[in-house]
């Protein structure tokens, strides 16, 4: 079979090299325009791929970023109760040196008055919560976990909450404990 190179073969093929040559112009403008290089499947499939990789491990980073936040707000709650409970103790120190001193009766009952309101107000710090839950009640963060005896006077103060511990799970690592 013979092939014949005439003019109107040289044409068409100018022809088909300058319509593909348009189409390369035409997508390079585009790309240049918005920015963005793939705008189909087919412009690079091993790039879609890639992006749609890096798409997933981004929005799991930005899942971790939310949890971490999370936790590090929750811990911050409870450092601030822990310090308030701190001032406590120190106040309580001070009823117990007061105390030591004390031999009227009346001032012995307003020492006791005052460490009965100490309790109160560590109770309250003990049942502290945020918008998750009560910070000090384990896994169990649903209800108040610290509750006061009170027959015939304050007989003592009972945790209901859990022994687990807060946890923050970070995917491909070991679960860190958050709230001890």
């Amino acid at each position: 079979m013979d092939f014949r190179v005439t003019p109107r073969v040289g044409i068409n093929f100018a022809t088909s090299e300058l319509a593909t040559q348009a189409a390369e112009l035409q997508r390079t403008q585009q790309q240049i325009s918005t920015g963005i290089r793939l705008h189909r499947p087919s412009d690079d499939p091993a790039a879609i791929r890639r992006s749609i990789v890096q798409k997933d491990k981004l929005s799991r980073l930005e899942t971790h970023i939310e949890s971490v936040s999370h936790v590090k707000a929750r811990v911050g709650q409870a450092h601030v109760q822990l310090r308030e409970a701190q001032q406590l103790f120190v106040r309580v120190r001070g009823i117990a040196q007061s105390a030591s001193q004390a031999t009227e009766p009346a001032e012995i009952n307003a020492l006791a008055s005052e460490l009965e309101g100490t309790l109160d107000q560590f109770i309250s710090l003990a049942n502290a919560s945020d918008e998750s839950g009560f910070l000090f009640a384990g896994t169990a963060t649903q209800r108040q976990r610290f509750q006061v005896d009170r027959k015939n006077g304050v007989n003592g103060v009972h945790y209901t909450g859990t022994a687990a511990n807060s946890d923050l799970h970070v995917t491909g690592d070991i679960p860190r404990q958050a709230l001890i």
